[in-house]
């Protein structure tokens, strides 16, 4: 894990090695991470670390839209086997 992140091009490093990283890889670091950052006096590169690589893994897993704010089907299925 890479201790300290002091320039844009160090994140975008970052963020590439991020994106090669495989699933079990990416949850491996973000625990890592997440691990680090339990600890009040954590170090902000290490919570920018794990903000990263959350923001890859909602990346590669968007969620799946909510019934909320799904539009609404005009039509049920009993409103149109009636038809």
């Amino acid at each position: 894990m890479e201790i300290a992140i002091q320039s844009s091009d160090e994140l975008e490093q970052l963020r590439t090695r991020l994106r090669k990283m495989t699933d079990a890889q990416l949850v491996s670091f973000g625990k890592a991470a997440r691990s680090l950052c339990q600890d009040p006096k954590c170090p902000d590169p290490f919570k920018r670390q794990l903000q990263e690589a959350r923001a890859e893994w909602r990346r590669r897993h968007p969620k799946a839209q909510c019934k909320s704010t799904a539009p609404a089907m005009p039509y049920t299925r009993a409103a149109i086997a009636k038809t």
